[in-house]
């Protein structure tokens, strides 16, 4: 599987791959009178991630090194939000990823006199506006006369959802990037998006592709045909060759994790256009994942065993995805049934509406 697993995180790496888009980014949505004391050279991206490995799936982060005008660096560190709303706790774990950055610096500088600067900024694409206070000492209530001795810092907070669609950015790229990012959390707004979507990405049509796979990892409700407009609207001759592309790539040997993810019942969220492509070889899918889980089983309980085992494991976990808890009576029904039916259950858990609809003779 992709390394890959979160697309998020696969889309801001594209994004922000050239240093110029990056340095865009910083100019654009850091306070004017700190976006002023860069030097107009490209940031360095440093390499690394500071976040606990438990929230990588809501969290993306980047550290950039910036040369100052005046002489010396910054750094300034982005975090991204992968949630549909703001986290009063983000000032916290800004603060906590913020000192492991400087216990690293300190590392790798033990002679050091003093600490270099480090601007903390929060991208944040949710449902709902971010009304949380930009600074952490809020998060510890206290009288006044304690506040001189508490810890604080103030953060920078870039709500896309509050900047309208065309100052997203002056860079095609960086916009078509925001653009795809503002609207996941949208699900009414995301098919009208995709004529802007795609002028935009008319100046950026390297960029294309890595949108398409994330919407159709994280655009619940965008189809075949839409995605197809977009392709048409940006490089109308690449239309078949993506569209067959992306196809070999999610029904691969090696698909991307968020597939994995679906067929196993793990996550809900993929787009009606991944779903139509998937839904041509679903029942492959399922049994090729099932004989992976199956053949550990196997060891112990013979192959063949271990492989319906991991069938019913992973139809199990579908339908509690899709519907709910399973009762103990589904339940024993899936474990009981043959490897055979088990692959025509799993073929009708993308149009089911409900559980019945799974088990219908």
């Amino acid at each position: 599987m992709t390394d890959l697993t979160q697309p998020h995180d696969h889309l801001l790496k594209a994004v922000l791959a050239d240093p110029e888009t990056a340095g865009t980014l910083l100019r654009e949505r850091l306070p004017g009178e700190i976006a002023a004391l860069l030097a107009p050279d490209p940031p360095e991206l440093v390499d690394g991630s500071f976040i606990d490995d438990e929230l990588r799936e809501h969290l993306t982060d980047r550290l950039y090194r910036s040369r100052l005008k005046e002489g010396g660096e910054a750094f300034i560190y982005t975090l991204l939000e992968h949630k549909s709303w703001p986290d009063r706790k983000a000032g916290w774990q800004l603060h906590r990823y913020i000192t492991r950055i400087l216990e690293q610096w300190e590392r790798e500088h033990p002679d050091w006199e003093h600490l270099p600067p480090i601007i903390g900024m929060i991208i944040y694409h949710g449902a709902t506006p971010w009304r949380i206070p930009n600074e952490l000492r809020p998060l510890m209530p206290s009288n006044d006369l304690l506040h001189p001795y508490l810890p604080n810092f103030r953060f920078v907070v870039v709500d896309l959802g509050q900047i309208e669609n065309e100052s997203l950015s002056g860079n095609p790229r960086l916009r078509a990037g925001l653009l795809a990012l503002k609207f996941v959390f949208r699900k009414n707004e995301q098919q009208g998006i995709m004529r802007l979507l795609g002028l935009s990405l008319r100046n950026a049509p390297d960029l294309l592709y890595q949108v398409i796979l994330y919407i159709a990892g994280t655009y619940e409700n965008v189809n075949e045909v839409v995605v197809r407009e977009l392709i048409r609207t940006t490089h109308p001759k690449e239309e078949a060759k993506m569209i067959s592309q992306f196809a070999q790539e999610i029904l691969s040997d090696n698909p991307p994790a968020w597939v994995v993810d679906f067929v196993r019942g793990e996550v809900k969220v993929m787009s009606k256009f991944a779903q139509e492509i998937l839904s041509k070889s679903y029942p492959t899918l399922v049994m090729d994942l099932a004989r992976q889980e199956g053949k550990q089983e196997g060891q112990k309980e013979g192959q063949k065993k271990g492989q319906k085992e991991g069938a019913a494991a992973i139809l199990l976990r579908q339908l509690h995805r899709r519907f709910g808890k399973c009762s103990d009576l589904i339940a024993a029904k899936v474990n009981a049934a043959d490897t055979e039916l088990l692959e025509i259950w799993s073929d009708r858990i993308l149009d089911a509406k409900s559980v019945e609809d799974v088990f219908s003779e």
